[in-house]
């Protein structure tokens, strides 16, 4: 579809929000979030937006003992919107979710305004919360990294059909060892979301590479990511789980939630 200005892109996520709010009730509603390529500086005439949205649990479901909500909601137009409770997003927050972490750093979102202060502090300490376990992040990415790897020549495209290989695949994976090369040298999460040199990562995604050199250069990039998130991992497990961010998290957690429970009420 592309959506590559700067406009578009907000657009497109205000319509998610629009939507999410037909959806789910506003006082539950917390905010929505781009997710994918455009936070990165990746994306192309083909990306779509896909958004993650945050919301509080309902009375019945606290009180009937439900599963928090964690649900897709595909737009008219194939995109995707995630819908998550917020106990389960902040699980996610500190099992170091790179897919969740992002949107902590994205610009392009919607909040709805009864919860901007309480989301505010989170943002504020944001960094704080991208390094709460270090192992956990450096893990995160490896297991990205091999999650793509094992799935190299799975093709989800005509184009990669043509081509012989998951272009965007070899792409992540490429990311995945650049991030935690960057997260190792203790550059902050906001600048190594996007890479250094876009273009040659935009050249990746759309075939730079021939299906024999795809396979070379994977392997080659799996044995890197590996060597270094396995020295690290095995070196400082000992000394990880920052407690003031975790303590956050679930300060946050619990303001948002209660305020939401409130205004369900109708306090």
């Amino acid at each position: 579809m592309g959506y590559n200005t700067e406009s578009d892109i907000r657009e497109r996520v205000m319509e998610h929000y629009e939507e999410l709010l037909n959806l789910v009730p506003k006082e539950r509603v917390v905010g929505i979030f781009l997710q994918g390529s455009q936070n990165y500086k990746l994306s192309t005439d083909s990306s779509d937006i896909d958004t993650k949205a945050v919301v509080a649990p309902s009375i019945k479901e606290i009180a009937s003992n439900k599963k928090p909500m964690s649900t897709t909601h595909i737009m008219d137009n194939g995109e995707h919107l995630e819908i998550k409770d917020i106990r389960l997003l902040f699980n996610c927050f500190k099992n170091q979710g790179l897919n969740y972490i992002e949107i902590l750093f994205t610009k392009y979102f919607v909040l709805n305004d009864d919860f901007k202060d309480i989301w505010s502090t989170l943002v504020d300490c944001r960094e704080q919360i991208a390094h709460l376990s270090w192992v956990k992040s450096i893990k995160a990415m490896q297991g990205t990294a091999r999650n793509k790897y094992n799935s190299m020549f799975r093709m989800t495209s005509e184009d990669d059909s043509h081509i012989g290989y998951n272009k965007k695949n070899l792409y992540q994976m490429f990311r995945m060892r650049e991030m935690v090369d960057r997260y190792l040298r203790s550059e902050p999460y906001e600048k190594i979301l996007v890479p250094i040199n876009p273009k040659y990562f935009l050249d990746v995604k759309n075939g730079k590479y021939s299906r024999m050199e795809a396979g070379v250069i994977s392997d080659i990039l799996m044995e890197d990511t590996d060597s270094n998130c396995d020295d690290f991992c095995s070196r400082f497990s000992h000394v990880d789980i920052n407690s003031e961010a975790v303590e956050l998290l679930d300060k946050v957690q619990y303001d948002i939630v209660y305020r939401s429970l409130k205004m369900q009420i109708g306090e």
